[in-house]
């Protein structure tokens, strides 16, 4: 049985409804951690040049550089932990498959964080080896004519949507059901969704609807403000930017829990199909 897009929707509007101030306070939490870790971070990089800068030692120079290399990669690693840690946290708050605390959303978004790195990895290494072997069978296909580039450049896109509609469930995959394994949770994602594909890009395309209007009308507006900034109209113009990144601000707030309800509650619809099977 498929997904269902209008059960699917309903049930993701019934969640945000209900659980909204603490889907916004675990984004707004692991965001103020985010900016915490960079602004620690700016602030070691920073201090490290200065350093090696007053020694004027072209060695201690090159050595900096070498161990700032190691560093922003672990930084990078840590933002990448802190956003995985974030997307466990919102997706277990919005399963209806669980009933839990902001507490507890919380701290398990930590424990399941490194699991979720671990698929983001290996799924970039998967991601690494087959741009090298399409962009092999690519330059073949561009000496095929422009026809061949036309169907190949849609085989590609219909392939990546393929591929994020067999995977959107391993957050709450790995939040909810407690898979600590990367790959069994990756396996998992691929048995659940198995024979949906249709369902869930069905309602993939009501999120993307939902996006595109919630950010382009703003988008229209701000280009209204820009145009009326160049015919000199400065003071409302320069109000009515600030206003647009309010805006823009909250609709990414709000894009992101519904980004993450929308997963949690495809995620309990497989479940439950599996159930009934």
């Amino acid at each position: 049985m498929q997904v269902s897009v209008s059960k699917v929707w309903g049930t993701v509007l019934e969640i945000v409804k209900a659980r909204l101030g603490s889907l916004v306070g675990l984004w707004l939490v692991y965001f103020a951690i985010q900016m915490f870790v960079s602004a620690v971070a700016f602030m070691f990089i920073g201090a490290s040049v200065s350093v090696a800068a007053l020694e004027g030692d072209p060695n201690a120079l090159g050595a900096m550089g070498l161990g700032m290399l190691l560093f922003m990669a672990i930084i990078y690693l840590g933002y990448v932990y802190i956003a995985s840690a974030q997307s466990a946290a919102m997706s277990r708050m919005a399963s209806p498959l669980v009933q839990t605390s902001f507490g507890d959303a919380f701290s398990s978004g930590f424990a399941n964080g490194l699991t979720l790195l671990g698929t983001t990895v290996l799924l970039l290494l998967g991601y690494l080896v087959g741009l090298l072997v399409l962009g092999m069978v690519g330059e073949g296909v561009a000496m095929a004519g422009v026809i061949a580039q036309g169907v190949w450049s849609i085989a590609l896109a219909a392939l990546l949507i393929y591929l994020a509609c067999r995977l959107i469930i391993l957050p709450p995959v790995v939040a909810v059901e407690g898979v600590r394994n990367p790959i069994t949770a990756i396996v998992r994602s691929w048995q659940l969704t198995k024979g949906k594909v249709l369902g869930i890009f069905l309602s993939l395309l009501v999120y993307i609807a939902i996006a595109i209007v919630a950010v382009g009308v703003p988008f229209a507006m701000f280009f209204g403000t820009i145009i009326g900034l160049s015919q000199g109209d400065v003071g409302p113009a320069i109000g009515a930017i600030f206003g647009m990144v309010v805006i823009f601000a909250v609709l990414a707030v709000l894009l992101a829990v519904l980004g993450s309800t929308f997963g949690a509650v495809v995620h309990s619809e497989l479940v439950g199909s599996e159930t009934a099977e």
